[in-house]
C-alpha cells in the first residue's frame, strides 16, 4: 500500500516515476537494480521500502562506477540520505559532484543485507508483525524500490470508461512530452494488465498521434483492473529514458439472461428448475421436487421427500412466474 501513496506523492510534487521494481533479498545476497537518468532530469529520489530497512545496506552506484554510501551523503553537496524502520531514501540534484560529475546514464541501486542486522530485524518483525515472520525467515526481506525524477520529460496517464453499464470499455491514454513538446516516433509504450481474477496480459499501446499512446479493453469481469504503464525511448539527444505509472479501473460483469434451465442435484436425489434474469435479483424463482415426481404435480405434493417443499422458494421482492 505504501508504494501507492508514493505514486500519489509523485503526482502531487510533479515528479515522474522512472522505475518501480520489487523483489526479495536474503542475507549474503547483493543486488544491483538499474535505473536510467537523462539530461532532462533535474533531481532524483531513490526510495527503498522494506519492513526491515535498517538491516539493508543501501547505496547508489553512478554511471562511472563510483559508489555513494549513506555516510558519503553527509559530505557531498546536493545529496541527502534519510533512514527509518521501513524506509530509506537518497535525494539528490543532478549532476552529483563525485568523481567525474554524475548525471546522465545508467545508475544502480545496490542492496545488501547485514546478517547481524537481519537477525535483529527478524526478531522485531516476529514481535510486531508475526504474520510476516515465516515468509521473511524463509525467503528474505521483501522490498520495493521507487525512483522518482523531477524532470522535463513527462508521462501522463489517464483512464476513462465509455459507460457505466456492464461490459463497458476502459480507455487507456498516455501522453509523453519533453520540454512541453510531444515525443513522436521515439518511444514505445505498453501496459501490463492484471485482471480481477488474477490473470495477467500485456496490452500494447500504439502511438495514435504525436506523443499520444492509446489502448482500450472491454470489462468482461467484475472487479478492479490494474494497469502498469511502461514507456521506454530516446530523448532529443538520443539518450535512453524510462517511465512507469500505475492506474486502476473498475469493471462489471456482462449481464446474461438465462431462463428455463434445469439443474440436477444428484447427491440429494433432487432436481431444481430455475428461471432468472442474472442482473438483479440473481434468481427470481427456485423450485425443488423429487426426481421421480411429474412437474404438473409439484403443487399437489406435501413435501414428504427429503429436501422438498410443497411451495416454491421465492426470492424476496421477485415476481412469481407461471410455468408454461
Amino acid at each position: 500500500m505504501a508504494k501507492y501513496y508514493l505514486q500519489i506523492l509523485a503526482g502531487v510534487t510533479n515528479e515522474d516515476i522512472v522505475v518501480d521494481p520489487q523483489g526479495t533479498i536474503a542475507p549474503g545476497q547483493r543486488q544491483r537494480i538499474p535505473f536510467v537518468l537523462s539530461e532532462a532530469d533535474v533531481s532524483c529520489d531513490a526510495i527503498l521500502l522494506c519492513p526491515g530497512a535498517r538491516a539493508v545496506r543501501f547505496a547508489l552506484e553512478t554511471p562511472a562506477g563510483d559508489l555513494i554510501a549513506p555516510a558519503d551523503a553527509a559530505a557531498l553537496p546536493g545529496i541527502d540520505f534519510v533512514s527509518g524502520e521501513t524506509v530509506g531514501y537518497f535525494r539528490f540534484s543532478l549532476p552529483v559532484p563525485v568523481g567525474a560529475p554524475a548525471a546522465t546514464g545508467t545508475w544502480h541501486a545496490v542492496l545488501e543485507v547485514d546478517r547481524a542486522g537481519f537477525k535483529r530485524q527478524l526478531a522485531e518483525i516476529k514481535r510486531r508483525q508475526p504474520h510476516l515472520y515465516s515468509s521473511i525467515a524463509t525467503h528474505g526481506l521483501p522490498y520495493s524500490l521507487n525512483v522518482h525524477a523531477y524532470s522535463n520529460l513527462r508521462l501522463r496517464i489517464s483512464l476513462a470508461q465509455d459507460g457505466q453499464e456492464p461490459g463497458a470499455r476502459l480507455l487507456l491514454r498516455g501522453v509523453l512530452t519533453e520540454y512541453g513538446l510531444p515525443i513522436s516516433g521515439r518511444a514505445r509504450v505498453h501496459a501490463e494488465l492484471m485482471r480481477p481474477d488474477g490473470t495477467g496480459a500485456t496490452l500494447p499501446m500504439p502511438e495514435s498521434a504525436p506523443g499520444i499512446f492509446e489502448a482500450s479493453l472491454p470489462t468482461t469481469l467484475a472487479g478492479v483492473y490494474r494497469f502498469t504503464v511502461k514507456a521506454a525511448g530516446r530523448t532529443l539527444r538520443r539518450r535512453p529514458f524510462t517511465r512507469e505509472q500505475i492506474v486502476t479501473g473498475q469493471g462489471a460483469a456482462t449481464s446474461r439472461r438465462r431462463a428455463g434451465r434445469t439443474i440436477r442435484l444428484a447427491a440429494a436425489g433432487i432436481s431444481a428448475t430455475w428461471s432468472a434474469a442474472c442482473s438483479a435479483p440473481a434468481w427470481s424463482r427456485l423450485v425443488l421436487w423429487p426426481r421421480s415426481a411429474p412437474m404438473d404435480s409439484i403443487s399437489k405434493r406435501s413435501g414428504s421427500a427429503a429436501g422438498t417443499r410443497s411451495r416454491p422458494l421465492q426470492h424476496q421482492g421477485s415476481r412469481p412466474r407461471s410455468r408454461a
